[in-house]
């Protein structure tokens, strides 16, 4: 940018030939001023109020992500639901609806997710919601009925993730 770099230069801290100070005062001082440092050069969208720079906001018809999950991992366990900021997933007694128009990218629901099932990526198109159908099967090996997105799931997330043999009496 044909500017010159800059200096950071503390008069506190430039000290005569005969003067000294203790460790305690110029860590001190490196605190107080590495404080009041971050505070300048705190990124702006943590200083305010960014939701008026969502982008999703002003284009309705389009969506700045697409939201994959990957319905063989996915156990439908409600954390994405639960933790997107946004709303973008909704898990209803018969579909599991994604809608990315609104997704802004903080990607709590990929980073929590225990199957790591979902994946977002950065991809500007026109908004599209995407709907999976939801089964309600019984479990074979607990014999409680659960949520799955594949008519084939005989078995609950939980016993399907249990050793064979683990918990169960020789009789």
């Amino acid at each position: 940018m044909d500017m010159a770099p800059f200096t950071i230069q503390d008069e506190k801290l430039e000290l005569e030939k005969n003067d000294s100070c203790s460790r305690r005062e110029i860590f001190s001082l490196w605190g107080k001023e590495g404080k009041s440092l971050v505070k300048q050069v705190t990124p702006a969208k943590w200083r305010f109020n960014h939701s008026n720079l969502e982008l999703a906001r002003y284009y309705p018809d389009y969506q700045f992500y697409t939201v994959v999950v990957d319905t063989k991992k996915c156990s439908l366990c409600r954390v994405c639901e639960a933790l997107c900021p946004k709303q973008c997933f909704n898990i209803a007694d018969d579909a599991f609806l994604i809608s990315p128009q609104a997704c802004s990218h903080y990607q709590l629901c990929s980073d929590a997710c225990p199957e790591n099932a979902i994946t977002i990526n950065h991809q500007v198109s026109k908004a599209l919601s995407t709907t999976h159908e939801t089964f309600l099967n019984t479990c074979e090996g607990c014999d409680t009925s659960f949520r799955t997105l594949s008519k084939h799931d005989n078995k609950c997330p939980v016993c399907a993730r249990r050793k064979a043999g683990y918990l169960h009496s020789k009789a």
